[in-house]
């Protein structure tokens, strides 16, 4: 992740690195989408996590998409769509806590 050892440019060059090296990663794009939601770009952040979720729409572990996407909505000033996105990763982990949070600051 960008934020091991507190560096998040060094981070998010080697997640970017990552990315090239292995475009089909849905992991790979997972994590550039958190990254650049910890940096503040959402609109990168968003297109990281839909590619995610377009490279592996079944993946166990989509949830994880979707607590990135809800967040990086939120923060985009997207809340109606923020919500729904948190509503479907709790359809799949319905005890996510980290999806429960996003959930409720989306709402509120």
């Amino acid at each position: 992740m960008s934020f091991v050892g507190l560096d998040h440019q060094a981070g998010l060059q080697l997640i970017n690195r990552a990315c090239v090296l292995n475009p089909n990663s849905a992991l790979a794009w997972t994590r550039a989408g958190f990254a650049n939601t910890f940096l503040g770009d959402q609109a990168t952040a968003i297109a990281s996590f839909d590619r995610a979720t377009r490279l592996s729409p079944a993946d166990p572990e989509s949830f994880t998409f979707g607590l990135g996407l809800a967040t990086s909505l939120y923060l985009s000033g997207r809340h109606g769509e923020a919500v729904a996105c948190a509503e479907r990763g709790l359809s799949e982990q319905p005890d996510y806590p980290q999806l429960i949070c996003v959930l409720a600051i989306a709402r509120a």
